[in-house]
């Protein structure tokens, strides 16, 4: 089970090379460079929970994402799929909460287009996604900024993991 590809910098629409790199290398990669040992960022410090935050990161988000390098992902996802497949592998997306500012901001035709695609994806190579990005459960309080969760909310985001998908998955035999 490949638990999180990460859509907030998403490969369906921002073309990142870091996650093929590291599929490609059989997820075999160092991540903890720049990572206390308890996992939290090092230097993390709390950052504005505002509306002009999120729209501003909304927007910086944006000027990143390339609609040209759609269909170039999308068919880097489905070999990728394809691969997961033949070695009986199934794979889990999911989008991770994000603060009621960010979302206020979201682009609903590009959470469409995300939603359209995935549930295409999962239909045809039998893999499973989560949209968590406007969960109810997480208000402000869980936010380290509009997008990154602070401590609490990573354990809350944690524990729900682990009862919605994680004991689903580990339970099949």
């Amino acid at each position: 089970v490949i638990p999180y590809l990460y859509l907030e910098k998403s490969i369906l629409q921002y073309g990142n090379d870091k996650a093929w790199d590291y599929a490609l290398k059989g997820f075999k990669a160092d991540l903890t460079q720049g990572y206390q040992s308890n996992g939290w960022a090092i230097g993390g410090k709390k950052g504005p929970i505002t509306d002009s935050a999120g729209y501003a990161l909304i927007k910086t988000h944006e000027s990143e994402m390339k609609n040209e390098d759609f269909n170039s992902n999308m068919n880097d996802i489905t070999m990728l799929l394809k691969e997961l497949k033949r070695r009986k592998i199934q794979p889990i997306f999911f989008i991770p909460p994000f603060g009621q500012y960010y979302n206020k901001y979201m682009d609903k035709k590009r959470l469409k287009t995300i939603d359209s695609a995935l549930t295409t994806l999962c239909t045809t190579y039998n893999c499973q996604w989560y949209d968590f990005h406007n969960d109810p459960r997480f208000s402000s309080e869980d936010f380290r900024e509009v997008t990154h969760l602070e401590k609490s909310g990573a354990i809350k985001f944690s524990k729900i993991i682990d009862e919605e998908i994680l004991k689903k998955y580990n339970s099949v035999k």
